[in-house]
């Protein structure tokens, strides 16, 4: 894969994340956490998307996160131990639809696991995060 390419894409999911932190430490009747919600979402699916790409990984799953994240582990089996779970917002319960989350504790939740996410793809395709600002 191109390597500005890739980087572009890290540091498209980097901003996801910032644009989720903004969200989330607003006032709370200020906040959108619909945008929250799927900006850390989109973020975690870019890292793990470019990770792939950068490994040369082609015709994945991109139904998921979790397909992506197998996929991932296939490659790499360091990601078996990143915990994506609290994603599944149907099975949540939190104010959560199908495929958003509305609860400022559960999208804070997903955010921190973002992050968790980012600094570990980050560490493996050995980029530093200040590069992506």
């Amino acid at each position: 894969m191109n390597t500005n390419s890739n980087h572009d894409s890290l540091r498209s999911a980097s901003s996801l994340l910032r644009v989720a932190n903004k969200e989330l430490h607003r006032p709370k009747e200020d906040s959108v956490t619909l945008c929250a919600c799927q900006s850390t979402k989109n973020a975690v699916m870019k890292f793990l998307e470019s990770y792939l790409k950068t490994k040369n990984v082609k015709n994945y799953s991109k139904h998921s996160l979790e397909d992506i994240l197998s996929e991932c582990s296939k490659v790499d089996r360091g990601f078996k131990s990143i915990d994506i779970s609290c994603f599944e917002c149907k099975a949540s319960g939190a104010n959560c639809e199908k495929d958003y989350c509305l609860d400022v504790n559960k999208v804070s939740e997903c955010f921190a696991k973002a992050k968790v996410v980012e600094e570990f793809v980050l560490a493996k395709l050995k980029v530093n995060p200040k590069d992506l600002e």
